[in-house]
């Protein structure tokens, strides 16, 4: 299993402001991360590391998920950690959330909504069948709703 390395999840994070904002500037997005742009760059071209306090930081400033906080977090430490034995401790823990990560079914909020709201999918196939009928009434007897 290759690991996507940390450096990665940033640029994605500056990608998604950029495609809702195309002139957002990398500039901007180290001034909302608290860092001087050529630190952040420093760090995109893997010149400079992270520590896990600084690396905890940018994951919350970015607004990853507490999962994901925690998957960007090992990762920094996997990479930058001074002791060779925190850096092998780092990548045995990734690679256990990565293959548990990797067995969870994960849905978007409007895809938890339609499968939250069962008889939505029911209503689609139902509006399939020859007798359907467009009446509230005749539609609920049939759902049981």
């Amino acid at each position: 299993m290759k690991i996507k390395p940390y450096q990665d999840e940033l640029l994605e994070a500056f990608g998604e402001r950029q495609r809702i904002n195309p002139s957002y500037s990398l500039r901007s997005f180290a001034r909302s991360l608290g860092i001087d742009s050529p630190r952040l760059s420093r760090i995109l071209n893997n010149k400079q590391g992270l520590s896990l306090q600084a690396a905890e930081s940018l994951a919350e400033k970015i607004g990853m998920t507490k999962e994901k906080a925690n998957e960007f977090c090992l990762k920094v430490q996997a990479s930058d950690s001074r002791s060779k034995k925190a850096r092998i401790e780092a990548k045995n823990k990734l690679k256990c959330v990565l293959e548990n990560s990797q067995n969870k079914v994960t849905y978007k909020f409007q895809d938890y909504k339609i499968l939250h709201d069962w008889y939505n999918i029911a209503l689609l196939e139902l509006v399939e069948i020859s007798k359907f009928k467009y009446d509230m009434k005749w539609i609920a007897k049939k759902l049981g709703i």
